[in-house]
C-alpha cells in the first residue's frame, strides 16, 4: 500500500510536469527501461553461452594439442620439455589441470596451475587426488576410442569444471594414451565480469549520449504544440487574428490547418453574434417597457433601462429587491416557476399603474428561468377613466339644461300656467337654457375640431395691447352695475404679436369670465382683475390674475382637463370646457399656457405669445 501510494504520489507530479518535460522524461524512461532489459537477458543468457563457447574452443585447442604430442612422449621429461613449449603461449589450457595416462592408467604426466578457490588455494596433489577418485573410471572408455566431454559440479572444491577426455593415437591408429583437461568454469568468472562492466559501461555511455538527441527531438515535438497551445490560449482571450504556423510538417501542420481553419470560423461566429448581441442590447435599451429575465434562482440575467425608470430604482446585482421593490412581482415570479404558467398583474407604485406579463423560459423542455415584460400603464389607465368622466359629464352637461326645458315645459302642457307674465318668464327660461344647450355644443365642437387639427384659423400680425383694451372696455361696460374692475395699465408702445385676433380675444374671454366667476369682491364690493404683459425674449407672456380662493395644488394638473371643476360645489357654473379649448386653442400656435396658484389668495393664468417681427 506504502509502495503504490507513493508511486501514485509520484505519477502524480509527473503529470503535473510540462508536456517538454513529460516526453523527455518518456523517452528517457524507454531508453532505460531498454538497457536495463538487454541488461538482464545478457546477463541470464552470457554465461551460458561464454561456457559453450569457451568449451569449444577448449574441445579445438585439446584436439590441437593432441595432434601435437610428439611420438616420443613415453619419457616423462620428454612430455615436460613438450608442455613447457606449449604453455609459453597463450591459451584456455594454460589455467588448465592436464594429465597424459597410459593404457594402464598410469600417470604419465600431469600439470597443474595454482588455483585460488575461496580461501585455499587448489595445488597440484589436490587435482592429482581429484582425478584418481573421479575421473579413472572414465579412461577405459578412452582408451576404446571414445570422447567424453563433460561437467562436474559435485566436487570437494565446490565449482564447476569442464572435463575433457580423449584418446591419444600412434601413427598406426591404435590408442596409445589419454589426454584429460579439467577446466574450472570460474576461471572464465574474470573474463565475463569484464565483459559485462564493458557493456554495461558501454550502454551508460550510449544513455549519456542519446540525452541531446533526445533534448532536440523533444523539443522539435513540444515547439510546434507549445505554439499551438499559445494560439488557443490567446483565441480564449478573444484574439482571433493570431495564427498558428502551418509550415510544420504531418500532423502538426495539419492540426496548425484546422486551428487557423477553427478561428477564421469562431471570428465570423464571434462577429455575428456580437452584432445580433448589439441589436439585441439596443432594442432592449430603446424599449420604453421595462424587461427583466431571471434564471430558475430568481437571480437577474437582463435588466433593460427601462426597469429602473419604472420602479425609480438603483440597481444593486447583489440585492433583487434594489431592481423591483415589490414583494407582490417577485412572488409573481416564484409562481410562475413553480407553475410553469404564464402570469399577468398591475401593480401600483407612487401613484403610476404597471402592468406586468411573466412568461417561463425553457430551453430543450427544460425550465431555465422567467421573463417578466412591465408596462406602464398609467396614461392608459387615465384616458380610459377621462373617457368615463367626459361621457358621464358630457351626460350630465346634456342633461342638466334639458331637463330644466321639459320642466317647465310640462306645467305650460299641462296648463297649469295661464297668467301671462309667468308664462313669458317660463319661455325666457327655456330660452336661456336652449342658449346654454347651443352653447355647450358649440364648445364641444370647438374643441373637438382644435384637437382634431380640424379648426383652421389664419396666423398673422395682431395688436395685442389694441385687443386687450378693447376687451376690458367691453367688461366694464356690460358688468359696470356689478363693479368689476380690471387693471390694465399698459403704458409702453403697443404690442404687436403672431396670432389670430378672433382666436387670442377668445382666450382673453375665458381667462376673464373665470376670474370674474371665481373672485371674491373686495371690501368696496368690487371684483378685482388684473392684466399685464411681460417681455421675455421671443415672447411676450399675457398673465391674467384675480383675487379669489385660489386653486388647490391636487386641483392644479387637471385644470386644463375637458369638464374639469375645481369647485365641485358649483358644478352649474360654466361647462368646464373654456381652459381646455383655450389650451388646444394656444397649442395649435405653438404656444404655451400654464397657472400659478398658491390655494387661497387667488390665481394667475399665463400664456405666451411671439412678438412679431417686421421683415422688410
Amino acid at each position: 500500500m506504502v509502495l503504490a501510494t507513493n508511486l501514485n504520489a509520484v505519477m502524480n507530479k509527473i503529470l503535473d510536469k510540462p508536456f517538454f518535460i513529460k516526453i523527455v522524461l518518456l523517452v528517457l524512461t524507454i531508453l532505460i527501461i531498454s538497457l536495463i532489459i538487454t541488461t538482464i537477458i545478457y546477463t541470464v543468457t552470457s554465461k551460458e553461452i561464454f561456457v559453450n563457447y569457451q568449451l569449444e574452443r577448449l574441445k579445438e585447442e585439446t584436439d590441437m594439442l593432441a595432434s601435437l604430442i610428439p611420438e616420443e612422449w613415453m619419457t616423462k621429461d620428454q612430455l615436460e620439455q613438450f608442455f613447457n613449449k606449449v604453455f609459453q603461449a597463450e591459451s584456455t589450457i594454460l589455467r588448465s589441470y592436464v594429465v597424459i595416462s597410459d593404457k594402464l592408467n598410469v600417470e604419465v604426466y600431469s600439470y597443474a596451475p595454482d588455483l585460488q578457490k575461496s580461501n585455499y588455494v587448489v595445488d597440484k596433489n589436490d587435482m592429482d587426488k581429484f582425478y584418481k577418485q573421479t575421473l579413472s573410471p572414465y579412461v577405459r572408455k578412452v582408451l576404446t576410442g571414445q570422447y567424453i566431454t563433460m561437467e562436474n559440479s559435485e566436487n570437494e572444491f565446490n565449482s564447476d569444471m569442464i572435463i575433457i577426455m580423449r584418446p591419444i593415437f600412434s601413427q598406426y591408429g591404435s590408442v596409445e594414451a589419454v589426454l584429460t583437461i579439467c577446466k574450472f568454469i570460474d576461471d572464465y568468472s574474470d573474463e565475463l565480469n569484464s565483459i559485462n562492466k564493458t557493456l554495461i559501461l558501454t550502454m551508460i555511455g550510449v544513455a549519456l549520449l542519446m540525452l541531446y538527441p533526445v533534448y532536440k527531438l523533444s523539443k522539435s515535438i513540444t515547439k510546434p504544440l507549445v505554439a499551438i497551445r499559445d494560439v488557443a490560449i490567446a483565441f480564449g482571450k478573444g484574439d482571433f487574428t493570431v495564427r498558428a504556423d502551418e509550415s510544420y510538417p504531418a500532423e502538426i501542420g495539419q492540426l496548425s490547418i484546422t486551428m487557423n481553419h477553427l478561428s477564421s470560423q469562431l471570428s465570423k461566429t464571434i462577429s455575428s453574434l456580437t452584432r445580433e448581441t448589439n441589436v439585441l442590447q439596443g432594442v432592449l435599451n430603446s424599449m420604453n417597457e421595462g424587461i427583466l429575465v431571471v434564471d430558475d434562482s430568481l437571480s437577474p440575467i437582463i435588466i433593460n433601462p427601462a426597469i429602473t425608470k419604472l420602479f425609480n430604482s438603483i440597481i444593486n446585482e447583489h440585492d433583487k429587491y434594489s431592481i423591483i421593490p415589490l414583494e407582490e412581482v417577485w412572488n409573481d415570479f416564484r409562481q410562475c416557476l413553480s407553475s410553469k404558467t404564464g402570469i399577468e398583474n398591475t401593480y401600483e407604485i407612487d401613484s403610476n399603474m404597471i402592468l406586468c406579463v411573466i412568461k417561463p423560459l425553457s430551453v430543450n423542455d427544460s425550465l431555465v428561468g422567467a421573463m417578466g415584460i412591465f408596462t406602464d400603464i398609467t396614461k392608459e389607465v387615465r384616458l380610459e377613466q377621462t373617457r368615463r368622466d367626459y361621457v358621464a359629464n358630457v351626460s350630465h352637461e346634456l342633461k342638466t339644461p334639458l331637463t330644466g326645458v321639459m320642466g317647465l315645459l310640462a306645467p305650460l302642457k299641462d296648463g297649469i300656467v295661464t297668467d301671462s307674465d309667468k308664462i313669458n318668464k317660463y319661455y325666457e327660461m327655456m330660452s336661456n337654457e336652449l342658449h346654454r344647450l347651443n352653447r355647450l355644443i358649440n364648445d364641444l365642437l370647438t374643441l373637438s375640431r382644435l384637437q382634431s387639427s380640424a379648426e383652421a384659423f389664419a396666423i398673422g400680425k395682431v395688436g395685442l395691447t389694441d385687443i386687450i383694451f378693447d376687451k376690458v372696455e367691453k367688461y366694464h361696460f356690460s358688468y359696470n352695475e356689478e363693479n368689476v374692475r380690471i387693471d390694465f395699465k399698459y403704458t409702453s408702445s403697443p404690442v404687436y404679436v403672431y396670432g389670430n385676433s378672433d382666436r387670442i380675444e377668445q382666450i382673453l374671454t375665458i381667462l376673464i369670465d373665470n376670474a370674474i366667476k371665481f373672485s371674491k369682491p373686495s371690501t368696496d364690493k368690487t371684483i378685482n382683475i388684473k392684466i399685464d404683459i411681460l417681455n421675455e425674449d421671443s415672447k411676450y407672456i399675457v398673465s391674467v390674475q384675480d383675487f379669489g380662493n385660489g386653486i388647490s395644488k391636487e386641483d392644479l394638473p387637471y385644470v386644463f382637463d375637458r369638464f374639469y371643476k375645481s369647485d365641485k360645489a358649483r358644478s352649474g357654473a360654466g361647462s368646464g370646457l373654456g381652459l381646455s379649448i383655450a389650451r388646444e386653442t394656444l397649442k395649435r400656435m405653438n404656444e404655451s399656457i400654464w397657472v400659478e396658484s398658491d390655494g387661497y389668495s387667488g390665481s394667475t393664468f399665463h400664456f405666451t405669445l411671439t412678438k412679431y417681427t417686421d421683415i422688410t
